[in-house]
């Protein structure tokens, strides 16, 4: 098959959706399929692409709004459009209903392809963040779930996000494709590695207190506000610990003058964008808890990575990405308050047996190899070109 997987993001923009069309692409490409990732870019990306080896991209330039940094207008230039139509795709897979996802659905209806079409995050929140106005938001989610309605299979990574989406006033069936994982289960000695590496990047001999990590995007629809107010809870109470944000994002500058402002910044670290995966990896090794507290997220690709280190995460109750934890088996909940938030961190880091247990509960019901995902990608695929050709 030749297949075209469309979104606004890839790397080195570390988002989620971005990660799950590079692994999309890596993955079915390994199997044998001819795959493209078309997506967008800011100025540094196709030097990231020749020093990374990324030869199945075809970029156009998106140019970062300071109000959504990252993120911003998507511009397809002539270079970029010719090269796409040059392609034979057999099937196109958009992963937003934005630039690439209306480009994806165009091309499949003048080509008589299949469209298949991922509802990975909640763009309602993040139209009316840069709007403010609910009747304009309420319309453009009207124009923007035509996007789905017309696509001829919609996918969903849980089954908390499929009902998101209908609560958005979708009608139409979904299908449920889980993500995946790209990090590899450490052994032993790997493991040591990994932190060793660790304590080398943070440029510390060892640590003698609970690490918490957040690896995503800086943006208060996150939740993150909620867990900085937490943390200050913790200080103030005299519990010792090492908080690691990696990332970046619009609110990211706003988060550090809370950090600033309450006396936290001994606690607390800023390490920016991290694209290297290996150090991600001994962030990982390193941390006792991952903090997820985003309602915003449909799904957790971080979930999937820290369980192949039995790092457990703690999730708000109620939030898509909490869909199939169980307190203390395979995660841990906490309610939506900074109370809440702190007093579970406090009382789980300071148990390292339920740490381990949990731990090892999430590596044992979570992870997910990108390698079985693409498997069944593709077989779903090839299901669908039958069908539409059939049809």
């Amino acid at each position: 098959m030749v297949i075209g997987e469309f979104n606004e993001s890839y790397p080195p923009l570390m988002d989620g959706v971005g990660q799950v069309v590079r692994n999309y692409t890596h993955g079915l490409n390994a199997l044998g399929e001819k795959t493209f990732a078309v997506v967008a870019g800011d100025k540094d990306a196709p030097a990231y692409d020749i020093q990374t080896g990324e030869d199945n991209t075809i970029r156009t330039r998106m140019y970062p709004l300071p109000q959504v940094a990252p993120y911003g207008p998507v511009i397809k230039s002539r270079a970029f459009k010719k090269k796409v139509a040059s392609i034979p795709f057999d099937i196109v897979h958009s992963h937003s209903p934005f630039y690439l996802g209306a480009f994806a659905s165009k091309i499949a209806r003048r080509r008589h392809i299949p469209h298949v079409t991922t509802f990975h995050s909640q763009f309602r929140d993040d139209i009316q963040g840069a709007i403010h106005v609910k009747w304009i938001t309420d319309i453009a989610v009207k124009f923007i779930l035509r996007h789905y309605e017309k696509a001829d299979e919609v996918w969903v990574p849980s089954k908390a996000t499929g009902e998101k989406l209908k609560e958005y006033g979708y009608k139409g069936e979904y299908v449920v494709m889980e993500n995946g994982c790209d990090m590899k289960i450490p052994d032993d000695t790997k493991y040591a590695e990994l932190k060793k590496k660790g304590l080398e990047f943070l440029n510390v001999e060892n640590l003698d207190v609970p690490v918490l990590l957040y690896i995503g995007q800086h943006k208060v629809e996150k939740n993150l506000m909620m867990a900085l107010e937490a943390l200050k809870i913790m200080h103030e109470k005299g519990y010792a610990f090492l908080m690691l944000f990696a990332g970046i994002g619009p609110d990211k500058p706003a988060m550090e003058e809370y950090v600033r402002k309450n006396g936290l910044s001994d606690n607390v670290r800023f390490l920016g964008r991290i694209t290297d995966r290996k150090i991600l990896e001994s962030l990982y090794s390193l941390s006792s808890l991952f903090l997820f507290p985003s309602f915003y997220d449909t799904s957790c690709l971080v979930m999937r990575e820290a369980a192949a280190f039995n790092l457990p995460v703690l999730f708000v109750n109620g939030s898509c990405t909490s869909e199939g934890i169980i307190d203390g088996k395979n995660g841990f909940l906490a309610d939506n308050s900074p109370e809440s938030f702190a007093e579970k961190i406090m009382a789980v880091t300071s148990d390292g047996s339920l740490l381990e247990k949990t731990g090892n509960g999430a590596r044992s019901s979570l992870y997910r190899s990108w390698e079985m995902v693409a498997s069944e990608v593709r077989d779903r695929y090839k299901l669908i070109i039958e069908k539409y050709n059939t049809k």
